[in-house]
């Protein structure tokens, strides 16, 4: 199973439906992997790496959120505050709050994360 079945794999396990009801299509998903597939091959080596951090609800969040003591609240935050070639780690949690406006135009997505940068690693 090539990159992009399995980017697709796990976008119809993880939507559940959601997608489909929220406007996406099967052929929405397949290009936003192929995209992602596609950054990741051609990434431009020695990218310099920052790492972020989320806790989920963290009172003391503190952009750029660079320590677990500063960590971001949301996903969201933390993959807005990257630059290519950060890495976002995230405390385990149900993260069920988040997103952004008007990405992709028009929409607003909420309890979804939106990897507006490229090159971004998020890991549990």
């Amino acid at each position: 199973m090539g990159m992009i079945d399995r980017c697709l794999q796990e976008w119809r396990i993880s939507t559940k439906g959601k997608a489909m009801r929220d406007g996406l299509t099967k052929n929405t998903a397949w290009a936003a992997a192929a995209a992602a597939g596609l950054a990741l091959a051609l990434a431009p080596a020695g990218l310099a790496q920052t790492n972020r951090y989320v806790v989920k609800g963290n009172a003391g969040a503190n952009p750029p959120f660079t320590t677990w003591t500063d960590a971001a609240a949301t996903i969201q935050d933390a993959i807005s505050a990257c630059s290519s070639g950060d890495v976002v780690w995230v405390r385990a949690a149900t993260y069920d709050e988040g997103g952004v406006t008007n990405w992709p135009a028009g929409s607003v997505l909420t309890s979804r994360v939106a990897v507006t940068t490229a090159y971004v690693t998020v890991r549990s």
